[in-house]
């Protein structure tokens, strides 16, 4: 009887271990979401989150000067959120 309940208890810290890890897959989704909506601000694109999207993706694959400009960006915006948090 002992091993029944023993597998009832694994179930149950399986389920929800399941339920804990989609809640934190939607949360870290959404703070992906603001971080990267923050990063398109800080390049000062504008629009929606796919309008900036896009307009990030045209500008990176126009030329190497494109590149260089998310590259910087993604520096500066990184390094600030660094400063920002000591």
């Amino acid at each position: 009887m002992n091993h029944k309940n023993g597998s009832e208890t694994s179930e149950i810290s399986c389920r929800q271990s399941n339920v804990l890890d989609n809640r934190l897959a939607i949360l870290t989704g959404h703070q992906y979401i603001i971080h990267l909506k923050k990063f398109f601000d800080s390049l000062k694109l504008c629009g929606t989150l796919d309008e900036q999207s896009r307009e990030f993706l045209t500008r990176t694959k126009r030329d190497d000067k494109g590149k260089e400009w998310a590259r910087n960006g993604l520096k500066y915006f990184i390094r600030e959120k660094k400063h920002s948090r000591q």
